[in-house]
């Protein structure tokens, strides 16, 4: 018989049959598969077994009469004890398609692991290798951007510096009329080259701000006195609405800022045949450090639509192509303009009506020095005396100009003479080493760019010269060159550059960079 898992208690029931003496039989039992002697019950004629594990056993009895006498074969009695569900073959044998499904889930999911690993792996090597050939690129970008603006920039000069010569000289009205055709072609020329060069920078995240203290009131003065010839040539009006704290001074970006400011200015006179353009610049202190300054400019002229209002600042953007055909342009400046505000932490919005004007506003945070405005006059003052002390000495002044583009050598050389200074002249840093070791130097114009020896080993040649001869003192060393990128700057610096000069160059520029690094006292003795 079977025994189902529930059944957890069994009891066999015994007796002889023999009654002649019932009292003197006795019993020995025994359960095959669970006792492994014989049990003796004693005056008991039962037997229980519980929690009997599933499995086949055989209950086996035998008896003796009152003579003592055995019957070996006894009587038995087989039975099974059924396993639960879980213990049955079909069971063991789901568990093991469980555990051989779990198996190969957990290899399958380490397989997975490793391919995915494996695919990290190559993903972030392929995006090293990415960002290594992007900086390889950028690299070689910068590297072209720099040799491109050396190259352009150097005989630009030429071009401008002669031109400008030539209009100092006596002329009769058409020779000045093609030198200032000349000159004017040169300037637009260099503007497009600037706007080129510098949306590139912009573009590869290289180009970098100045920090630096000016007097904004000049700057914006300065600038309308500029763009008062092209209004007056129009026919239409320019107004300027300033601060009226005179000197303003302020921490920041002159450059760039004036940048923004003129080609804002340039476009609101180019699109306005009549009426007027005006520049609004007002001041909120916002502590004793800082200041917003608030620039607006605005025109009566041809305005902007709202469909073009919308893309006006996207790169070689213009209203439409007729605008391009009738006032030129390479739709760049309005993209620098408002790339560079970015940088400054601003942002230029424009408002604008077809056939009635545009008005073109953004705000910056400037670092405010006016707070000192008396004690920067009183300085002012004194180093305008200094200048003009400064300018009587350069007359007796020598200039050595390392330079090995001839035509750069001639304009600069002009350029020098005309402003009283001594010229000598070098084609590479070796030769101007030579004559500042044997000649009596005052200043050098060391181009960057040079055979034999370039202007970065000169100039540390230099340096090395005063340091071993302590009876001369530092001369000022202006590194001229194209490139303006920060980190040549400070490659030129380290190296024992003094300040730069950057081509093209006008004659005014070269002037005011001659004031500034000759009045640092020499001691030399000769």
């Amino acid at each position: 018989f079977k025994l189902g898992y529930t059944d957890r208690v069994i009891d066999f029931n015994f007796s002889a049959l023999d009654f002649s003496s019932p009292t003197k039989n006795q019993y020995r039992f025994k359960l095959e598969g669970f006792d492994d002697e014989w049990r003796d019950p004693g005056e008991f004629r039962t037997a229980t077994y519980t929690n009997l594990e599933p499995g086949d056993y055989r209950f086996r009895v035998v008896a003796s009469n009152n003579d003592g006498v055995w019957n070996e074969a006894g009587s038995s009695i087989p039975f099974t004890v059924s396993p639960p569900p879980w213990q049955t073959p079909w069971a063991f044998a789901l568990y093991f398609a469980l555990f051989m499904a779990a198996a190969i889930a957990y290899i399958q999911v380490q397989r997975r692991k490793r391919q995915d690993t494996e695919n990290m792996r190559r993903l972030l090597q392929e995006v090293s290798d990415a960002r290594d050939e992007a900086q390889a690129a950028s690299k070689v970008k910068s590297e072209f951007l720099a040799t491109m603006s050396h190259e352009i920039r150097t005989p630009m000069n030429g071009i401008l510096g002669m031109a400008q010569l030539l209009l100092t000289r006596e002329l009769n009205d058409k020779e000045r009329h093609y030198a200032e055709t000349i000159k004017r072609s040169g300037d637009s020329l260099l503007l497009l080259i600037n706007d080129v060069l510098d949306f590139s920078k912009i573009e590869a995240g290289k180009l970098e701000l100045e920090d630096r203290q000016y007097n904004l009131k000049a700057t914006l003065t300065d600038l309308g006195h500029l763009m008062m010839e092209s209004a007056h040539e129009k026919g239409i009006e320019l107004k300027l609405d300033l601060p009226q704290d005179d000197p303003l001074l302020v921490r920041g970006d002159e450059h760039r800022l004036r940048q923004v400011l003129l080609n804002l200015m340039t476009n609101a006179i180019k699109f306005t045949d009549k009426g007027e353009v005006s520049l609004k610049v007002s001041r909120n202190p916002m502590s004793d450090e800082k200041s917003t300054f608030y620039f607006e400019v605005s025109d009566t002229g041809i305005g902007i639509s709202e469909e073009y209002q919308q893309t006006i600042f996207d790169t070689f953007r213009q209203a439409d192509n007729s605008t391009t055909r009738r006032f030129g342009g390479t739709g760049l400046g309005l993209s620098i303009s408002s790339q560079l505000v970015d940088l400054m932490g601003g942002e230029i919005e424009v408002k604008s009506k077809e056939g009635e004007g545009s008005r073109f506003s953004f705000s910056i945070l400037l670092h405010d020095d006016s707070v000192s405005e008396s004690k920067a006059t009183g300085n002012a003052a004194v180093s305008a005396n200094a200048a003009a002390k400064r300018a009587d000495r350069s007359k007796a002044g020598t200039i050595l100009v390392a330079e090995d583009n001839a035509i750069n050598q001639e304009v600069v050389s002009v350029m020098l003479e005309s402003l009283g200074y001594n010229v000598l002249l070098a084609e590479n840093g070796k030769e101007a080493l030579q004559l500042i070791a044997n000649e009596k130097v005052d200043l050098v114009l060391m181009d960057y760019h040079m055979p034999v020896m370039d202007g970065i080993l000169a100039t540390k040649a230099v340096r090395e010269l005063e340091e071993a001869d302590s009876s001369r003192g530092r001369m000022p060393i202006l590194m001229v060159t194209a490139d303006v990128d920060r980190q040549l700057k400070e490659t030129c610096v380290a190296a024992g550059v003094d300040d730069f000069l950057y081509k093209p160059f006008k004659l005014e520029q070269l002037k005011k960079a001659l004031q500034k690094s000759l009045k640092r006292p020499m001691l030399r003795v000769v």
